[in-house]
């Protein structure tokens, strides 16, 4: 399913449910999924989002993020990349930093190196 011009489209068994500047939004498992400036901004419930301009890339039972458009994810709370000393944060209290591009892990505010 298209959108034309900003036209607001509902979400029912995974049809696309709205969109923002001709964007078209996919919805996945009647999850709400957001939209701007033909960049997805929101993630919920696990649905697979892109990235583009720092914006979230994927979500999947994970939490991941962008930085300048560079890829940063994390994959049960494990750090798999990291680039120019960028911050990624995980749940489960596991704080992951990145010192010249060395994926530095903490754990319980310890750190291990």
């Amino acid at each position: 399913m298209e959108c034309y011009n900003d036209t607001v489209l509902e979400c029912y068994n995974d049809t696309v449910l709205e969109c923002y500047n001709d964007t078209v939004v996919e919805c996945y498992n009647n999850t709400v999924v957001e939209c701007y400036d033909d960049t997805v901004s929101e993630c919920y419930n696990d649905t697979i989002l892109e990235c583009y301009n720092d914006t979230v890339l994927e979500c999947y039972d994970t939490v991941l993020e962008c930085y300048n458009d560079t890829v940063l994810e994390c994959y049960n709370d494990t750090v798999v990349e990291c680039y120019n000393d960028t911050i990624l944060e995980c749940y489960n209290d596991t704080v992951f930093e990145c010192y010249n591009d060395t994926v530095v892990e903490c754990y319980n505010d310890t750190i291990l190196e």
